[in-house]
């Protein structure tokens, strides 16, 4: 019958523990006793007839009834595993498949830091650093990211900058992209300080999150350190601390503008126009249309902020200005058809090289329900 561990005298199989008598034979797995190297019986072991397994509960073999109960509960036991197997295997299948996806983000953005700004003003972190903020989708499923500013927590080493007093000084422009597998989200960084001559000489530390959202996706997030001092505001020569350049009007309305391409400069008020008020400094601007912050100007009641705000193009978008000069700038719109029947509204956002905010009119755009063109 093989290798059998029963002893034909006695008919029964001895414990762990048990001590054996002259002539018997050690079964596979038993201790050996003290200073043994091999380990104990395992519980599982099939012996004598290959179908009767020791259960360390009954050890007397008591025929072969015995042996096909044994058996029987070994094959059920075997069964119920592999029916949880395949349970398990088609639990796994039937999830979706964002489930299996590798989400991940990455960023560039991570320590940076920049110096000088003054209070009353805002700045575009992208154009004083050299590059604007990225974050890049390293999966392999498309993910909405959404990027927004958060108040980090308090460093208690010495001379350590001091945590933001509010998250809202800290504009991200988009703040959401849809990225493909391998595509990179670029976005402005705009930090607006308060007229507050106290926050002269004190250094401030935001972080940048970006993270992925929606039910249909893991979660993935990766965050930035921006850091930046604040001096005294200077007075430009011929006029007040904060004055650049003067916009006018504040505020560009285009009525009843039907879905499709649009030049404002053929209508009625559809021109901005930007003086250099420096005697002796020329100024150079870009001008792009960003969405709406309320951060900047408080936004009507009535009307949607889209965020993808591509349609709108500035023309001219770089701006030469001599001193005491002024020049004009107007809109190129391509309005969408899904805005059909709504009000819509953004910003325009007028920057110097070096990364100084000096404007943010604003335009609102009357699309109707039903065109009215024949």
């Amino acid at each position: 019958m093989g290798a059998s561990v029963v002893s034909h005298k006695s008919d029964y199989i001895r414990h762990p523990g048990e001590s054996r008598g002259p002539g018997t034979r050690r079964h596979p797995g038993e201790s050996r006793g003290p200073g043994s190297k091999t380990g104990l019986l395992n519980p599982f072991l099939t012996l004598d007839t290959g179908f009767r397994r020791y259960d360390g509960l009954d050890s007397r073999y008591d025929g072969f009834s015995n042996v096909k109960k044994r058996w029987n509960h070994y094959t059920s036991a075997r069964t119920r595993a592999l029916r949880i197997s395949w349970l398990v295997l088609a639990g796994a299948l039937c999830l979706p498949p964002a489930a299996h996806a590798r989400v991940g983000l990455s960023s560039r953005f991570v320590n940076v830091s920049v110096d000088g700004l003054e209070p009353g003003r805002s700045y575009d972190v992208g154009k004083l650093r050299g590059s604007p903020y990225s974050v890049k989708n390293r999966g392999d499923t498309p993910v909405t990211v959404l990027i927004e500013a958060a108040v980090p927590e308090k460093s208690s080493g010495a001379g350590a900058p001091e945590p933001i007093p509010d998250p809202r000084w800290i504009q991200v422009i988009p703040d959401h992209h849809r990225l493909e597998p391998g595509e990179t989200g670029v976005s402005d960084i705009i930090v607006s300080l308060p007229e507050d001559p106290g926050l002269a000489g004190r250094r401030f530390h935001a972080q940048v999150w970006a993270r992925t959202t929606g039910a249909d996706t893991l979660a993935a997030g990766v965050a930035g350190n921006l850091r930046f001092s604040v001096v005294p505001a200077k007075a430009p020569a011929g006029g007040k601390a904060g004055t650049v350049c003067r916009v006018q009007p504040a505020s560009l309305y285009v009525e009843r503008a039907d879905p499709g391409p649009l030049d404002t400069h053929s209508l009625a008020l559809g021109t901005f126009r930007i003086s250099n008020p420096s005697p002796d400094q020329t100024l150079e601007l870009t001008a792009k249309a960003v969405p709406w912050r309320q951060f900047f100007r408080k936004l009507p009641s009535g009307f949607t902020t889209p965020e993808d705000v591509r349609w709108a193009a500035v023309v001219p978008e770089r701006l030469v200005i001599p001193p005491r000069g002024s020049a004009q700038a107007w809109l190129h719109l391509n309005i969408p058809a899904d805005l059909a029947g709504k009000d819509a509204a953004f910003l325009v956002l007028l920057e110097t090289p070096e990364g100084l905010v000096v404007g943010t009119p604003a335009v609102y755009v009357d699309i109707p329900a039903e065109s009215g063109k024949k």
